[in-house]
Formats: structure tokens, sequence, C-alpha cells
């Protein structure tokens, strides 16, 4: 009679201590994104030494998984290349120590960014003028023109067509 109380004790704290003790966790707040126009880094950050991937696409529906490639670690990095300029793209992080997979419950969202333009031609048009050109991006809504004049970039213009004449130059 005194073995099924020790067992029945030991049974319940293995229910009760099992899912604590092989906890694995993924830290939402280490969750970032570096995107380029064709390139993005995700990192994040675990509790526990896991290995990690990441779900990725331009929807929930058609998923490439790309892996971490620096085996068990607190900190994971993972590239993902070859990615369209101008696009949305919706990603999930998982990790897993061997014993446990955990994964965040939601999908998160990043865009890339628009290339730069091509084709940048400049043209004297007057005596203080002018006219820049260059190639239409067809995922471009519109151009924000800079000029720097000192250490600071200052916005001059912001259009939906592909050139710009500078005027009043000293």
């Amino acid at each position: 009679m005194r073995y099924k109380k020790i067992i029945t004790c030991w049974i319940i704290s293995l229910i009760v201590l099992f899912p604590v003790a092989f906890a694995l966790t993924i830290n939402p707040d280490s969750l970032a994104v570096q995107p380029t126009d064709k390139t993005a880094q995700i990192n994040w950050t675990t509790d526990a030494l896991a290995d990690g991937k990441v779900h990725f696409g331009e929807t929930v529906d058609q998923l490439k998984t790309i892996p971490d490639t620096a085996g068990f670690q607190l900190q994971h990095s993972v590239n993902l290349n070859n990615l369209q300029q101008g696009t949305k793209y919706f990603y999930k992080v998982e990790s897993g120590d061997g014993t446990v997979t955990t994964a965040l419950e939601t999908f998160k969202e990043f865009s890339t960014f628009l290339s730069s333009p091509q084709g940048l031609t400049a043209k004297n048009i007057g005596f203080n003028e002018i006219q820049f050109t260059w190639q239409s991006n067809p995922k471009a809504t519109k151009y924000k023109i800079y000029i720097n004049h000192t250490e600071n970039d200052k916005s001059v213009a912001e259009q939906a067509i592909n050139e710009y004449t500078l005027k009043e130059l000293t």
C-alpha cells in the first residue's frame, strides 16, 4: 500500500514538473528583421540552447523553410536571400532543442525595400538648372528626391514621375 502512495506522488510530480523542466521559449521581444531590397536577416533569442529555422513566404499558405545553420545556440540568425524588391513577406520562427520544439503562435511580416533608381542621368538645361532623369521602377508609386547640402540630407520633392529639375543653382 505504501509503494502505491510513493508511485502516485512520483507520477504527480512528473506531470507537474515535466513541462517546466523541459520548456523552451522564444523571446518575442528579441525578434528583429533587417530587410534590404533583396535580402532580410531575421534574428531572435531562446532561453536555452536550441537550433532554429524560419518559415516564410509571400502568403502564409506557401512557405519556404530556411534553417539556422549555426547549431545549438541562444542567439539565432537566418538570412533570407533572393527576395523580390518592394514585397511583403510573412514569417514565423521556430526553435528546438532535440526534445521540445516551439514556434511563435502568429505570423509576423516585413517588406523588402525598393531598389535604388537605375540609369540616373543629369542634363544641364539652363544657366542654373539641371534636369535629373532615371529608369522607372514598376513597383514604385512615387520618388522622394534628396539633396545633400550639409551633413543632413534634405528632402526637396516627392513625385510620381521619373524626372526632377533642380533650379536656382548657385
